[in-house]
């Protein structure tokens, strides 16, 4: 009977856990959307609908306001499937000859909308950031002799060196330990050439040299343990401080998202320290478990951010991949003002690529993401209960 309490409060919390993950997940893609909404709005882009949730449409409501061209309707949906949401502008199939349709509006002002949920997410981000910058956030301290040994693994080579837990980790190889990042760098490099790497620490003010060998997998065992100190600043600097920590969660969401495809595609399994959306609702779970609202806080910065991110690459389907298609189109604008105007040359050039071809070549992107996404779940699945 305990045993089946037990399941049932477990299967409890990791439902909770997902509910909640797909509750901030979809309110940063609604937001996204909103976005390009008010992207579209500064465009002057005529905006049809704007839906919460994923169609069939259930509900909807015509709101109408004023502008240049007269009185104009859109529609506010809400739709049965309860993820995320969208807006959809005249002209997106490039086709409309409305004045204010998306497919006629200027260049700059198309790059504008395409780019808005982007923003957006990084608006966020930053906001989180900033906001809790000003309340208090726990930082790792940095600075030589910030880093701790936490945990030695048990059989692997550093158990068996003389490194201790509590040793201050100064030097590897001669270059200061001054942050996690410099510390994983580091030892990365020992650990694919497989060679001794060479530590200074610190033991009860006495300064021992110790050499470990990493395995044949290139692991040396060491869980390193931060010094932790609280940062909390002024508007100002608070928002400076969200800034930077902003292009630093980027920056590493760029290389995580680099590590998973390359891993994928040459070793086909999700590289450890990384995970797809299974492995984020388990983040969520421990933090609703073990952590702060701060926390929870952080998290959906870092969520918003990393959105912003992969909406940023340039793939087909994505934000980026039709920013691509644009700056194709502003090659094609400046290679015609050039043939025309400079060269006197009498030729209908095209203005742009065919709709039809780029909206084929999205439904390819869209479909190899769709894919991309279920392999690595059920990798994902497989990495947390294997």
């Amino acid at each position: 009977m305990t045993d089946i309490i037990s399941l049932i409060y477990s299967a409890g919390s990791v439902l909770l856990s997902i509910f909640t993950f797909l509750i901030i997940f979809g309110i940063l893609i609604i937001l996204h959307e909103f976005g390009h909404f008010w992207a579209a709005r500064a465009a002057k882009v005529k905006i049809l609908e704007f839906g919460f949730g994923m169609p069939p449409k259930i509900w909807g409501k015509k709101t109408s306001r004023n502008t240049e061209d007269g009185t104009e309707e859109m529609e506010w949906t809400l739709n049965a499937i309860p993820f995320g949401g969208f807006v959809r502008m005249e002209g997106e199939d490039g086709t409309s000859n409305h004045p204010r349709a998306f497919n006629n509006r200027p260049l700059l002002w198309r790059m504008l909308v395409i780019s808005g949920g982007v923003i957006m997410n990084f608006l966020l981000g930053w906001g989180l950031l900033t906001a809790s910058f000003m309340i208090g956030v726990q930082m790792p301290e940095t600075g030589v002799g910030s880093i701790h040994v936490g945990k030695l693994v048990d059989d692997m080579p550093a158990i068996a060196s003389e490194l201790k837990e509590k040793d201050i980790l100064l030097e590897i190889d001669n270059i200061e330990i001054t942050s996690y990042e410099n510390f994983l760098s580091t030892l990365k490099n020992d650990a694919e050439k497989k060679q001794i790497a060479h530590f200074t620490i610190l033991r009860k003010n006495e300064k021992i040299e110790i050499e470990i060998m990493p395995n044949e997998n290139g692991i040396f065992g060491i869980v390193p343990q931060f010094t932790i100190k609280t940062e909390k600043y002024e508007f100002i600097n608070a928002g400076k401080r969200g800034f930077e920590e902003s292009f630093i969660v980027m920056k590493g969401s760029i290389d995580a998202l680099g590590n998973l495809v390359t891993n994928l595609t040459t070793k086909h399994k999700i590289p450890e320290g990384i995970g797809g959306p299974v492995a984020i609702a388990s983040t969520t779970d421990a933090i609703l478990e073990h952590g702060t609202f701060l926390q929870l806080v952080l998290f959906t910065a870092m969520l918003s951010l990393s959105l912003a991110v992969l909406n940023i690459m340039p793939f087909p389907g994505l934000d980026g991949g039709r920013f691509i298609f644009l700056l194709i189109e502003a090659i094609f604008v400046i290679f015609t003002f050039i043939a025309t105007k400079i060269f006197r040359i009498n030729y209908n050039f095209p203005k742009r690529l065919p709709h039809s071809l780029e909206m084929y070549i999205n439904a390819i992107g869209m479909l190899t993401l769709f894919s991309f996404l279920i392999w690595v779940t059920f990798l994902d699945i497989g990495k947390l209960f294997g």
